[in-house]
């Protein structure tokens, strides 16, 4: 997927980090998008990028009798990049900012 965002401070493409997050009730893993740019320590965690992707990973779901609404797995996907964003605050040395859109 092309996100389409810029370092606010360098004005480059950031690299994008997946993180791996397998719902306790399900067998696909979901990897959900985080963004950063090693030159200038910056880290975000793009709410339109990771609500776009859960909607996409829903579709591809072979059942979805039995999944959670978007809406839930988008806060538990949220969530869990959250963390890792706070993590690099904490202990990295990264800062958080928003990424431009191109």
């Amino acid at each position: 997927m092309d996100y389409g965002l810029l370092c606010p401070k360098c004005g480059k493409e950031p690299s994008q980090g997946t993180l791996l997050f397998i719902p306790s009730w399900s067998i696909r893993r979901m990897d959900i998008p985080y963004f950063m740019c090693g030159s200038c320590r910056i880290i975000c965690a793009d709410k339109a990028s990771i609500r776009k992707y859960v909607c996409w990973w829903k579709k591809l779901a072979f059942t979805k009798r039995h999944l959670p609404s978007n809406k839930v797995l988008y806060k538990m996907a949220l969530e869990r990049a959250e963390n890792i964003v706070d993590y690099y605050v904490a202990n990295i040395g990264y800062h958080r900012a928003r990424f431009l859109r191109k």
